[in-house]
């Protein structure tokens, strides 16, 4: 049975109790505001994966729009998968909570992440 990959945002997970049989990971570059590495828990952090710095810089300055961030972001992914390996990793073991601090996860670039890791895993 394949083990699903779900989104979340860092904040709300902190307070949550360990999920059984899912591994957890922050995946965002830059550390969170107010979160003490200690408060991670069960918690990894693989900022590997997130959008490489130019990347996220482009775009929070509004050089580039979503959509050409997504786009990038997903080459960025598929040209460079030992990216992607240490997720590919945990979610042949367990399901797998991707997080980020942005305020809505359901509309960050974790569902890019998302899409790549469901596709090379299929």
């Amino acid at each position: 049975m394949p083990h699903t990959i779900s989104i979340g945002n860092i904040y709300t997970a902190i307070k949550e109790e360990k999920l059984d049989n899912c591994s957890r990971v922050l995946i965002d570059r830059l550390w969170p505001r107010g979160i003490k590495k200690v408060d991670l828990n069960d918690i990894l952090w693989l900022k590997e994966s997130s959008p490489s710095t130019q990347l996220r810089k482009k775009f929070h300055s509004n050089i580039i729009d979503k959509t050409t961030f997504q786009k990038m972001y997903y080459q960025e992914l598929t040209d460079n998968s030992e990216r992607l390996q240490p997720l590919i990793d945990l979610a042949k073991q367990n399901d797998v909570q991707l997080l980020t601090a942005t305020k809505d996860p359901n509309d960050s670039y974790l569902l890019v992440l998302r899409k790549v890791l469901l596709q090379v895993m299929a």
